[in-house]
């Protein structure tokens, strides 16, 4: 998920490195890029989380069936089981907010990239960085209250 923004990164760096102000074609160029490199990201995000849902969804399954067969030892599976699917889903919602707010801090990163150095420049970097920063806690709020629901079932 990392590997794909190296190269994005290393632009950017040798960019502001370079002290070069993008022309507004370009700024509006690596605007359109970083939203279609974000949407990938989200998607693949989205992906990873529904697989891993499912995955998880299928062995509770399997612990329900098993607990219809042997109630006494199946129910501790279920609660397990139960446990395992809430952990697996709390961390594929974080990975899907995180990776979203990574997109979208990028996109504002790269709106920045087109503003002359000054304040409004470091306005804009420091906006888009507060985003980043409550929607990352946002994100990491939501997997520990699901966590705890989770150790909770157990």
């Amino acid at each position: 998920m990392i590997r794909p923004l190296i190269p994005l990164a290393l632009a950017i760096t040798l960019a502001l490195l370079a002290g070069c102000q993008e022309s507004a074609s370009e700024t509006s160029r690596d605007v359109a890029e970083a939203r279609v490199e974000a949407a990938e990201s989200n998607d693949d995000a989205r992906e990873d989380a529904a697989r891993d849902m499912s995955d998880a969804g299928s062995e509770l399954a399997e612990a329900r069936q098993d607990y219809r067969e042997a109630e006494g030892d199946a129910h501790e599976d279920l609660n397990e089981s139960e446990s395992e699917a809430m952990v697996a889903a709390a961390h594929a919602r974080y990975d899907v907010m995180h990776t979203a707010a990574q997109g979208r801090h990028k996109v504002a990163m790269e709106r920045c990239d087109g503003m002359r150095r000054g304040e409004e420049r470091d306005a804009c970097e420091t906006e888009a960085d507060g985003v980043l920063a409550v929607s990352e806690s946002e994100a990491e709020q939501a997997r520990d209250q699901a966590l705890l629901a989770a150790s909770r079932n157990r």
